[in-house]
């Protein structure tokens, strides 16, 4: 019979290296480079004879995907935020401040 130990965390993981909010944060750098290199090829597609619309045309409507999915992952990464109430509140006194 094996007497070793199962291994168990001593502790909650840290939500800023593990998890649903790290993956959001981690998904920020990939869609930045995506987004640049369709802007480029939509810049590629206009300099090209013919063809060339076409290309440029379907990296605008990647580029447009992308933007959505940007925006999709700026909301998981407010509401996961393990300080959404601070960064919530601290929003809401600058939105007050602004409104005056």
């Amino acid at each position: 019979m094996d007497t070793g130990t199962i291994p168990t965390t001593s502790g909650t993981a840290n939500p800023y290296e593990t998890g649903p909010f790290a993956y959001a944060c981690d998904m920020e750098d990939p869609l930045s480079s995506v987004r640049d290199l369709l802007t480029g090829l939509m810049y590629l597609g206009q300099g090209i004879g013919d063809g060339g619309e076409a290309v440029a045309r379907i990296a605008e409507i990647a580029r447009d995907r992308c933007d959505q999915l940007e925006k999709l992952r700026g909301d998981l990464f407010h509401d996961l935020n393990p300080r959404r109430s601070e960064a919530d509140h601290a929003g809401g006194a600058d939105a007050q401040e602004a409104a005056q």
